[in-house]
């Protein structure tokens, strides 16, 4: 198994992509800490773990505040004696997304800043020194295609995700010769409810995507949506010794998508 004695945290693991990833870590022998602010379904999550025959714990973590972020890496090495793989996919949209840039106030900016850039930094800064004691691991952060090509009414997300790729690089270089890996993925649409954070009723989502009717059609391929799966198979090889010389890359992994411009 590829994570056979690991030690990892997942943020936003209740549902999508963080639950998918913090299931098969588990299949892959990690004892996982399943974090998230959604407790009945982060329960849920550590609950199936476990009946699988994995290792799982659920804490109630909201990225946006420093203590609990600290408290779930001190969860992991009190519970299991060290943290080996920090992946911080905790993310919203937001009601500043699928807007025009110059609608988005100050507040629904700083909320979705909070949360997906300024998140990933908390959950990074508070596993580095857990790391550092385990002799080295590994981080991954879930970015977008967003962060690559400019995507229509998403100012606020893009940004985000932009930020938290630099910030990847950044940390990589920084954190190369204490053997921690640093790197993100960069998924395309998921069929995720990330959504629900725009708190829009159908016929407003129709309307603000108006905009959009006369675009060219993209081929199949660039249409479909990423299984969240398949996405998590990829924090996986990050976080494997199967990526042991790979640091500060953002992958993007999106059926071509992003070759069609964000169209």
């Amino acid at each position: 198994m590829l994570l056979e004695g690991k030690v990892a945290v997942v943020t936003g693991a209740s549902s999508g992509l963080g639950r998918e990833t913090a299931k098969l870590f588990a299949a892959e022998g990690a004892k996982v800490v399943v974090a998230d602010v959604v407790d009945e379904a982060g329960e849920q999550v550590a609950d199936e773990i476990r009946a699988g025959g994995g290792e799982a714990t659920y804490v109630h973590t909201d990225v946006r505040l420093t203590a609990e972020v600290d408290n779930a890496v001190d969860v992991a090495e009190r519970t299991h004696g060290r943290l080996d793989v920090m992946v911080a996919n905790a993310g919203i949209m937001g009601r500043g997304s699928f807007i025009p840039g110059e609608s988005v106030t100050d507040e629904e900016w700083a909320k979705v800043m909070d949360v997906n850039l300024h998140g990933v930094f908390r959950c990074f800064r508070a596993a580095i020194p857990a790391l550092r004691r385990a002799g080295g691991g590994a981080m991954c952060a879930t970015s977008s295609t967003t962060s690559v090509y400019g995507a229509l009414y998403q100012a606020v997300y893009s940004a985000t995700k932009g930020g938290i790729n630099a910030l990847v690089r950044a940390l990589a270089v920084e954190l190369a010769p204490e053997k921690i890996r640093v790197n993100a993925i960069c998924p395309g649409a998921m069929p995720t409810n990330i959504g629900q954070s725009f708190a829009r009723s159908a016929e407003e989502m129709a309307k603000l995507m108006e905009p959009r009717s006369n675009l060219p059609e993209k081929p199949r391929m660039a249409r479909q949506l990423q299984d969240t799966l398949d996405m998590a198979k990829v924090h996986l090889f990050f976080c494997s010794d199967l990526a042991a010389h790979i640091t500060g890359e953002c992958m993007v992994v999106d059926h071509g998508y992003s070759m069609w411009n964000g169209l």
